[in-house]
Formats: structure tokens, sequence, C-alpha cells
């Protein structure tokens, strides 16, 4: 009798291929006759299978054959005695090929599939897939949008998006969170998932959503006293150059390192980015704006010249703020004058 022994090099009959390999036994070193155990096959060349094929093992010289099997994991990870316990409580599920058995443990090793995935890989039709989904959906596995989850992967995905939060928090104490994108960047993780696992954060008060920034709930942006003096200073630079305030730009070459200050001074209404560079002092902004309505109130349009004239500013400044009320759905240009546009004329006329 053949007693085979691990590592053994053995020939593969599979299909209609014939493939050498090498095989690993699972928790033990030597398989005797008329035992069986869980091992792996690891194959000299790649070759297409899928879970439930048979194949034949036979010793090469002197020829032999030795017994047979059943492919339960055609994409496996190379062997590693650490883990050895694990997969084998892991293959016991899916020595049977039952359905709902194989599409547990596979979203448990791969995290998360989709149906046609699914179907791809196991030896059942589109309906039985799609119907057995369906039957574990909220009891063994989620499911949303196109993707099937595995339910302890959406559990450590929601406390690694806390944790990845909580580090940029640390890293940028005046910062309003990371934007979704950042966080797929991040994390690999497809953008529908991502959406699923912060709308439920959200749902829990873990995290606070702000546009298409996300941070936790206990994140309040707080300034250092170094941090503080910038901002005053940075305000002192707006008070004292009202006509010509400093740009962006302006603002990095005359205080190194004050990019996030300004954003922070943004998102509080200390300072109001009209775009191109141009940045405005918050109640500066306020004032300009409320003449520039106020104008087209009385005169019913409203030139570039004419806001120049008022405030002393050049057209580098003049400009963006009339697009940013563009931008704001207050004026759009006619016959290269500024006017109401229908909406905002809408609600004056609601107002009044």
């Amino acid at each position: 009798p053949y007693h085979l022994k691990d590592k053994a090099r053995l020939t593969v009959h599979l299909g209609t291929r014939l493939l050498a390999a090498v095989i690993r036994l699972m928790q033990r070193k030597i398989l005797h006759p008329g035992e069986s155990c869980y091992a792996q096959l690891q194959l000299k060349e790649q070759v297409t299978c899928r879970i439930g094929d048979r194949f034949i093992l036979r010793r090469p010289s002197p020829a032999m054959t030795l017994g047979g099997g059943t492919v339960l994991d055609p994409l496996a990870d190379k062997l590693r005695s650490k883990d050895e316990e694990y997969l084998a409580g892991w293959l016991e599920r899916r020595g049977h090929l039952e359905p709902g058995s194989i599409i547990i443990t596979e979203l448990q090793k791969r995290n998360y599939m989709t149906p046609d995935e699914l179907i791809d890989l196991l030896p059942f039709d589109k309906k039985l897939v799609k119907d057995t989904i369906s039957q574990l959906k909220d009891r063994e596995l989620l499911v949303t949008g196109q993707w099937a989850l595995d339910p302890s992967f959406l559990d450590n995905s929601r406390k690694q998006l806390e944790n990845l939060l909580a580090e940029h928090h640390k890293k940028y104490p005046l910062g309003s969170g990371i934007t979704q994108a950042e966080m797929i960047t991040q994390t690999g993780i497809p953008k529908e998932i991502i959406d699923f696992i912060i709308t439920g954060l959200a749902t829990d008060k873990k995290i606070r959503l702000d546009g298409n920034y996300v941070s936790l709930s206990s994140h309040t942006p707080n300034a250092t006293s170094d941090q503080e003096s910038m901002i005053s200073d940075i305000l002192k630079l707006f008070v004292e150059r009202p006509e010509i305030p400093p740009t962006r730009r302006e603002l990095v070459q005359l205080l190194p390192g004050c990019e996030s200050v300004v954003a922070y001074m943004c998102r509080r209404d200390l300072l109001v980015d009209v775009g191109e560079d141009i940045l405005l002092e918050y109640n500066q902004y306020q004032k300009v704006k409320q003449w520039i309505i106020d104008n087209i109130k009385k005169h019913g349009s409203i030139s570039i010249q004419t806001a120049r004239k008022q405030f002393g500013f050049t057209r580098k400044f003049i400009i963006p703020i009339f697009n940013k009320l563009d931008h704001e759905g207050i004026t759009m240009l006619v016959n290269n004058e500024r006017v109401f546009t229908k909406s905002y004329k809408s609600k004056l006329g609601d107002s009044n």
C-alpha cells in the first residue's frame, strides 16, 4: 500500500489536463490508505477550474492511481502552516457543495463580490445563486447595490474608517475631514460600499457629513495659540489693504505654512474664497455683495466699471467677485452687465 506524504510530487488529472503538482497535506504529514484529508495542490502551471470540479491523483513513477478529490477553492492563497486549523474549518463548511455555505465562505475570504462574480466561480446556475443571496440577505450576508458583503468585513471597515478619520484629525486639527474620494483611495474599497458604510456611521452618529467631507462627530477644528496668532496677522493684512487684499499665493509667501489656516478661516466665515486665487475678508465681501444687489435693484443692472469705481478694485478682483455672484445664482451676464437671474428675481418678489 502507498502512504502519501506531505510535499509529495504527483500528477493531477483535471478535466482534460494532465498537470504536475506538489501536494500539501493539512494538519498531518502522511495520509494512509483509506484515509482522507484536506490538502492543497500546488500546480506548476495555471489552470482554469471551478468549485466542485473533480480530479484524480497519480504517482508519476512508477505510475499508480492514488485517489481523487473535489476542488473546494480554485483560487487559494499559498498554504501556510499557521492557517491550517482555520482553513480546515472553512473548507468543512464547503465540503457538501451547499450553495449558501459556499457563498458565505467565499465572502468571508473576499469580503465583497457581485452576483456575477459568484456565478462565474460557483458550480450553480444564475437563478440559484441570486435566490440563495436573497435568502441569506440580512442574516448571514449584507447586500448594497450590486454587492454582497461579509458582515464581519463591514464591521472591520467601519472601525477602519473611524481610525482613518482619527489619525487625520490628529495630523490636521484644523481640517474639516477627509473626502469620500480620499477614503476610496486609501482603503481600496469600491465607492458604492464606502457610501453604504458612511451612511451607516452617519445614522449611528459616529461621523458627520459636511458637503463632500467626512469627519468624526466628536471632531471640532481648534486652532493652537500659534495658529490664532497667524489668523490675527492674516486679518490685519485684509484690514490694511481693503482695495488690494492679499491673494492666496501672496499669503503663502508672506506666512509660509498658512494654507491650512486659510482653509480654516474660509470654513469659519472669516475669509471668502471668491475664486481665481482671490480672497476677501468675510464682512467686506458681504458689504460688496449687498451693494451690488442694491444697485441692481435700483438701476436694473450693473457694470464692472461701476463696481470698480465704488470699491477701488482692479479687474483682477472685481471679475472673480461677479463670477462668484453668478455661481451663487444671484446674477448673470447680459450685454456686458450683470442683472438678476430669474430665480433670484422670484426670490426677491416672494420676500416682498
